[in-house]
């Protein structure tokens, strides 16, 4: 079972938070010639996201297809109504392993 967290805070903060992650939590940086990625995301950021579904699956990609395509069955939301699930937000492991979604794929985020 995974559970889909969103950035439900309507707060100044919670829109900078939306705007930072929207493409995702690696950033490119470039640095003496040489283009790396910049992790941005920081731990505060957790208390500005809030549950919204959980969706029975293990697999993350499973997950993203099951939430998008509307799998009732396998879907069973928290909130009477919320987006669907795209990049910035965060699906949580049943063993506390948090992920967040990216343009491609998702990245295992940094929870300390």
């Amino acid at each position: 079972m995974l559970t889909l967290l969103q950035n439900r805070d309507e707060t100044e903060t919670g829109y900078e938070i939306c705007s930072l992650l929207s493409r995702g939590t690696l950033k490119p940086k470039k640095t003496d010639g040489v283009w790396t990625k910049e992790y941005v995301w920081k731990s505060e950021y957790f208390k500005h996201f809030q549950p919204v579904a959980f969706i029975d699956t293990n697999d993350l990609e499973e997950a993203f297809h099951f939430h998008n395509i509307g799998r009732s069955d396998k879907v069973d939301n928290i909130v009477s109504s919320h987006r669907s699930m795209s990049v910035g937000d965060l699906v949580k492991t049943s063993k506390g392993e948090v992920f967040m979604v990216e343009p491609a794929g998702f990245t295992k985020v940094k929870t300390s």
